[in-house]
Parts: structure tokens; sequence; C-alpha cells
């Protein structure tokens, strides 16, 4: 038995499936790139500001635990209605939020242990939910597995109109606020001192970041959506010291991720398998043909959005200007070339 593998589309058609898919000539495409986009700027520009606070495992965390809350939304009608799915999973990422900082306040746990607590919690809850829904005739076919990986292609437009309205509230608050949240997320006590609210000033980002973390499920998934939130705004964070520009480039490189890992989990195809066997009868040796054999590879969109940002994330670190790992190496290496050379005048 000999098999053959030939990987669809081939180069000859390469480009023009890439031309035909940024053509947006089909609505699930320009469905999926519109959403990609506004989901870039809602989680570029939260991202710095999690990213500053130190904030990273709540991303995680919430992300974890909005899955019981799906369930519960895709409960109340068997199907998957876009606004009681984001009721759903908003009120468990709320929950899960107030339980962590429930728990900080009255133990002695330190606060990655009460995520890891509140994260594997609600997980567990979710996935036995999962469970008996998948098991149930009326939920076997539901779809919510999508909620996984994520699907972007499934985007419709109440989910844009979801999208477009949470965007649009984070962008008005961002831009209304960014002068007490600039002092916020990097020195807490000072903006205290200046009568800047602190606490309803990190409720407010929680609560954000619980509805952008929400609306991005169906695009990236349950399991990697945090990676949408926190790799663009570390990106950003090696090329520059500056928070308006540190925004505007963790918000190009959430966009430019997010379409180009849309664009690949379009482009992976299939691979066709085509196979022969040859058996040797009193006669000699017959070939006989077997029927080609075509599986699909397709990659799920979020872990292709995440390849993509954690390939850029790993360009920035290397190459960037002042704290890449090649700028270091050169800088440590002139520092030695300097100590060897002797003092002038000597």
């Amino acid at each position: 038995m000999r098999l053959s593998l030939t990987f669809l589309p081939a180069m000859s058609s390469l480009g023009a499936e890439m031309a035909r898919f940024w053509s947006l000539q089909d609505g699930s495409v320009r469905a999926a790139v519109t959403g990609m986009v506004m989901l870039g700027i809602c989680c570029g520009l939260l991202g710095c500001f999690i990213v500053l606070r130190r904030m990273s495992l709540v991303g995680d965390s919430l992300g974890h635990a909005v899955l019981p809350g799906l369930c519960a939304g895709f409960l109340v009608t068997w199907t998957k209605n876009p606004f009681w799915l984001f009721a759903g999973a908003l009120g468990a990422a709320l929950l899960a939020g107030g339980l962590i900082a429930t728990i900080q306040r009255g133990s002695r746990l330190k606060p990655d242990v009460a995520m890891g607590l509140v994260l594997s919690g609600f997980f567990g809850t979710g996935l036995v939910l999962l469970s008996r829904i998948q098991s149930d005739p009326r939920g076997g076919q539901g779809g919510l597995n999508q909620f996984f990986f994520g699907q972007a292609a499934a985007l419709g437009d109440a989910d844009l109109l979801l999208i477009g309205i949470v965007t649009i509230v984070v962008l008005g608050c961002v831009l209304a606020l960014f002068k007490q949240w600039a002092v916020f997320a990097f020195d807490e006590g000072f903006a205290q001192s200046l009568g800047i609210p602190v606490r309803r000033l990190h409720y407010l980002l929680m609560l954000l970041t619980a509805m952008s973390i929400v609306i991005s499920i169906q695009a990236v998934g349950v399991v990697l959506l945090s990676a949408l939130l926190i790799t663009p705004a570390a990106t950003a964070l090696l090329l520059t010291d500056r928070l308006p520009r540190m925004l505007g480039l963790a918000v190009l490189v959430a966009i430019v991720g997010g379409l180009a890992g849309l664009n690949l989990s379009a482009l992976s195809g299939e691979v066709l398998v085509e196979g022969w066997e040859s058996v040797r009868n009193s006669s000699g040796r017959i070939g006989i043909s077997l029927p080609p054999l075509r599986v699909a590879t397709g990659l799920p969109t979020g872990p292709a959005v995440v390849l993509v940002l954690s390939t850029l994330f790993l360009g920035a670190w290397t190459f960037a200007p002042r704290y890449g790992l090649l700028q270091k190496w050169l800088r440590r290496i002139r520092q030695r070339w300097a100590q060897t050379l002797p003092p002038e005048g000597g």
C-alpha cells in the first residue's frame, strides 16, 4: 500500500483563493472580517490597561468562567440565540469576577490562587452542563462545542450587532476617561491621592473586560480568547513606552493578527489522499487503484489567530529596537568591547 498526499488548495490556486477571500464577495467572509476588526479595536484597547495593571490572569479566568453561562443561556431556548448567550456568559463572568474579589478580601489566599480556584470551578461546571446538553436530543446538534476554539464564519447579524455595541462602549469609555485610566494603570496610589475614583475605574475595567470576552467567544473560542486580549498589548509594550502609541500599536497588531489568522483558517483546506495497491498473481503484477480520499484539515479560527499573534510577538521580542533580544545582545557586545579598550590618554 502506497499513499501520496496532495495539499489543497494547490500552490497554483492559492493566489486565486486569497484573492477570492479578500474580495469579500462571500457574506460569511464579510461578517467574519467585520467582526474581527471590531474585536481587534475592543480587545486591543482594553488589553493595554489589563497588561499595565498586571491583570492578565483575570482575563484568562473570566474567559474560562463564561462556559457555564453559555450553557445556561442555551438552555433558555435550546438554540444559539446570541442575546441569551451573551446574557448568560456576561452573568457568569461578572459572578466569577465578584467571587475572585471576595476570596481575595475575605481570606489569606493570594490573587493567583483565587483566580485558579474560580477558573477551575466554573470551567468544570461548564463541562458538566455541556455534557448534559450534548446528551439531550435537543442539544446534541446545538453546536456549543464550536465555542471551544471559535468559528468566525458563523458570526451572524445579531453577533455583529452585539460586537459593535460593546466596541462603541469600550471606545467611548477609553476616550472619555483616558487621563484617569492612564494614571490609574501606572500608579494606583498616586491616582487615589489625586481624587480619582480608583475602585469605580477598576470595576468598570472588569465589566468592560467581561463584555469583551463574551463577544469574542464566537470568533476565537473559550480556551484561547485571553490571547486576543494579552498578546497584542504585550507586543505593543515591547515596541514603545508611550501609552497612546501603545494603544494604537495594540489595536493594529490585534487587527492584523485577527485578519491573518482568519485568512489562514479559511485557506487551510483539505488533504487529498490518493492510494493504490499492487498485488502479484500467476500472470505477474497487477495494480489495483483505490479511490481518492479527501480529509478536512481546516484550522479553527481561534488557534489560527493565536498562532499569528504569537508569531508577531516573537518577532517583536526578537527585533524590538529597544527591548528586543537582538538589541540587548548587541548592546552587551558593545559594552564588553568598550571595557576592553584602553582608557583615553593611557
